[in-house]
């Protein structure tokens, strides 16, 4: 257990370096990328040992360890991104514009990859890094894979609550718009029926769409300040209800949608916290099919 435990740290490791320079490269500035804050790309870590497994099954012989690789790394790649998906509501790769792709999660050339890199890892890696670590004590080895497993898992228990944030951060935005949504369409039902000025209602509903491209600051604030400006208009229109009997239903609706929104205002004012920003920094490639707007805001606001 404790040498799989370590080739699973030592190709995770591989694979950060590998995704970190390629990624950093393309972006022109450095990436520390994968899910976890440390040096650690788990997706490599089980796939080299994948790629050894399939050594191991063909004997050796080439062609057979290559498409041997193909499958099993390639189920493992669909496996992970239909489970992460299902988890957090966004994916890590997204291979959709790639041709023969499956569902956007595996595709052929990533495919052909794993099975290239299990004849590099079984002809050229594997046989050397097991000679040298034959040489090292075993108390040794097991006394730096234990303090390496509890790095990895305080990392991967940290990382998984920052990308539980992130979700419950797309749900909170889209739950916010669709709540301006629902008040512009109430006020529209309304605003003849009530002798009071609510211009600056469909005013406040514009800002904060427009105010959600701005900097996370800048955003908050203006949602305070808006908050703050119209609490008294608000108050008026709850008011309004018992003068209008025979709009009463309307009315109340309206005011319903407004209550929705005043609570998603001040009980998500803060809700880019540093856990999701570090997790959108170390995934710029990020996606996401249900908050696919929202998540392109939030990158650019990051940025």
């Amino acid at each position: 257990m404790t040498e799989i435990l370590l080739y699973l740290y030592i190709y995770s490791f591989i694979g950060w370096i590998y995704e970190s320079i390629y990624v950093s490269i393309k972006k022109k500035r450095w990436i520390n990328r994968g899910f976890m804050h440390g040096p650690f790309l788990t997706i490599y870590g089980f796939g080299g040992i994948l790629c050894v497994l399939s050594g191991s099954l063909s004997q050796g012989e080439t062609l057979t360890m290559f498409i041997y690789a193909v499958f099993i790394c390639s189920l493992m790649e669909l496996v992970t991104g239909v489970t992460m998906e299902k988890l957090f509501r966004v994916r890590y790769w997204d291979y959709t514009n790639i041709p023969f792709n499956v569902r956007g999660y595996i595709c052929p050339p990533v495919s052909l990859f794993w099975g290239v890199l299990a004849i590099i890892v079984n002809r050229y890696i594997h046989v050397y890094l097991t000679g040298a670590l034959s040489v090292v004590s075993q108390s040794y080895l097991e006394l730096f894979t234990y303090v390496l497993t509890i790095v990895f898992a305080v990392d991967f228990t940290i990382s998984f609550m920052e990308a539980t944030d992130l979700r419950k951060m797309l749900e909170v935005i889209s739950e916010r718009n669709r709540s301006i949504e629902d008040i512009k369409l109430r006020f529209e039902d309304v605003k003849e029926m009530i002798p009071i000025d609510t211009s600056s209602l469909k005013i406040f509903s514009l800002g904060m769409r427009d105010s959600i491209n701005e900097s996370q600051k800048s955003f908050d604030l203006k949602i305070e300040q808006h908050y703050n400006k119209q609490r008294e208009t608000l108050d008026k229109l709850k008011d309004r209800i018992r003068e209008l009997p025979e709009k009463k239903d309307k009315v109340f609706e309206f005011s319903v949608s407004v209550s929705k929104l005043q609570n998603l205002m001040k009980n998500g004012l803060n809700q880019i916290s540093k856990g999701p920003k570090k997790m959108l920094k170390r995934n710029p490639y990020i996606t996401s099919t249900d908050y696919k707007e929202i998540l392109e805001m939030l990158k650019k606001i990051n940025n």
